[in-house]
């Protein structure tokens, strides 16, 4: 993306470079399940991608795939399929840049979330936190 970091809404804006730690975006595997045109998801199918969190919508002409990573423990094997490596990348929660699985990022956490930032925001991030 084409934003600068001062731009930004900077949901990372009371993080420090240093509380975040080098990872690598792993590849995790996806449940993905289709919703019909027009239909909201059934509670059973909402339950699942509210606890697994972020989802991605691909609209189709008859509906929707909806895919969420495979965190959740228990979900209708009726309702949704496992996508091995499904779930292929990330986004930077500031810039919103893509971060492709096997790709280097900074992770924080607090006490109920995790913050993955790309490579570029964390450089701006270091550099913002100079004295």
């Amino acid at each position: 993306m084409s934003n600068t970091f001062d731009e930004l809404k900077d949901p990372i804006g009371g993080f420090k470079a240093n509380m975040f730690r080098k990872t690598v975006c792993p590849e995790t595997d996806a449940l993905v399940v289709f919703i019909p045109k027009g239909q909201e998801p059934s509670p059973e199918v909402k339950k699942v991608l509210d606890e697994a969190g972020p989802q991605r919508w691909f609209p189709k002409e008859r509906g929707n795939i909806v895919k969420c990573p495979h965190v959740v423990d228990t979900f209708d094997e009726g309702l949704f399929k496992i996508e091995k490596g499904g779930w292929d990348h990330e986004h930077c929660e500031a810039c919103g840049a893509t971060i492709d699985v096997g790709k280097s990022c900074w992770e924080a956490e607090t006490d109920d979330e995790f913050f993955l930032i790309c490579e570029g925001c964390y450089q701006k991030l270091k550099t913002r936190d100079r004295p």
